[in-house]
């Protein structure tokens, strides 16, 4: 909550100040309260709409509130602002963000037609799984 309030006060000085309304956000998803995250994230976004993390923040707060197809929009956002971006350090951190990551392999395998001819696609091109998420 002290950090909060701490981001609260930056943002009153500096209303435009990208970093404070990130952090937030997290300091907000830390505590739960994912609603409030979720606002952080977007006004982080309107300052910053080319700052990837904050897209996938965003997935995430989405993801906590149930909200999957709102949650793959802002992943992909993520991956089309910034596309070299990579999955796998996102993987280690988030248990949200690996649920997603396996439902997009899992919707992948399910348009390929076979199980082999899918699993083939992911390896062969681990991007597909981004531009799924």
């Amino acid at each position: 909550e002290e950090a909060i309030e701490a981001f609260n006060k930056a943002i009153e000085i500096k209303p435009d100040l990208y970093e404070a309304e990130y952090n937030k956000g997290i300091a907000l998803a830390a505590i739960g309260r994912y609603e409030d995250a979720l606002k952080a994230y977007n006004e982080a976004i309107e300052i910053k709409p080319d700052q990837d993390d904050a897209w996938y923040k965003k997935g995430v707060a989405l993801s906590a509130l149930g909200r999957k197809d709102e949650a793959l929009k802002a992943y992909d956002k993520a991956i089309e602002v910034k596309p070299d971006v990579l999955v796998q350090p996102k993987l280690e951190k988030s248990p949200v963000f690996i649920s997603n990551f396996l439902f997009s392999v899992l919707k992948i395998l399910a348009t390929s037609g076979s199980l082999i001819g899918g699993l083939a696609m992911v390896f062969r091109n681990p991007q597909s799984v981004n531009k799924s998420v």
